[in-house]
């Protein structure tokens, strides 16, 4: 016996024959029968893994899931809720903006960050998806899944971008520009130290911080420091 099968449309009534081939050519068909496929399985995410970055940055990964009314499609669109309570049966949800989701049509992952600054530090959470279809499929989220914020503080990291340094004794017409980038939550400060002494903007340094946030939390800074070695000796 020959099994086929072809991606069916859930809750449809399908006609179908059949006829048998050899190499003497395709017999008579047989006659029309009629099936109608079930609903077919909940649209419900599974296999979920989740990692939790330094930040509080909650990361969710996952294979997508089918579109009930078109198995050959997956679901594009997803939904993560929260709750603070201690067991999932109490549970008040609440709904998470997503910084970002990722989906890799080959292969149908999907990969979820959200911000950890929408969440509470040192606090247990219950995590679930639910995927996004229309409103005459039923919706159940996922099951479940457990995790602890940390405090939410990201150890500060120090990089000197660049810098025309010299390497002999200035003159009165030499400077020296050096640009400092640090990273961190909370926003790190920059100090510029000079002969083991912190210095700040003068007649021979100037000292301009610029904030260089590129998501939602406030975490990076850059500071240019800008030598004049005019009047050296008194530096």
């Amino acid at each position: 016996m020959h099994q086929a099968e072809h991606n069916l449309r859930p809750k449809t009534l399908y006609r179908v024959r059949i006829s048998a081939t050899n190499a003497q050519g395709e017999g008579p068909a047989s006659s029309v029968m009629e099936f109608e496929t079930t609903a077919g399985e909940l649209p419900i995410p599974t296999d979920i893994e989740l990692t939790l970055d330094e930040d509080n940055t909650v990361r969710l990964s996952f294979l997508a899931v089918r579109d009930p009314e078109d198995h050959s499609q997956i679901i594009q669109n997803y939904k993560v809720a929260v709750s603070a309570s201690e067991d999932t049966l109490n549970a008040r949800w609440h709904p998470l903006e997503q910084m970002s989701t990722l989906i890799d049509q080959i292969t149908s992952k999907v990969e979820i960050s959200i911000d950890g600054a929408a969440l509470q530090k040192s606090t247990n959470y219950w995590v679930n998806i639910a995927a996004e279809v229309s409103s005459q499929v039923r919706v159940q989220a996922s099951k479940p899944k457990r995790f602890r914020t940390g405090d939410g503080e990201v150890t500060p990291t120090v990089l000197i971008r660049e810098g025309n340094f010299v390497s002999k004794d200035p003159d009165t017409e030499t400077s020296m520009t050096v640009t400092c980038d640090a990273e961190g939550v909370p926003r790190p400060e920059i100090e510029w130290i000079w002969d083991d002494t912190v210095i700040n903007t003068s007649k021979f340094y100037k000292i301009e911080d610029i904030t260089l946030d590129y998501d939602v939390r406030p975490r990076a800074k850059r500071s240019v420091c800008k030598i004049n070695f005019k009047d050296a000796k008194t530096i």
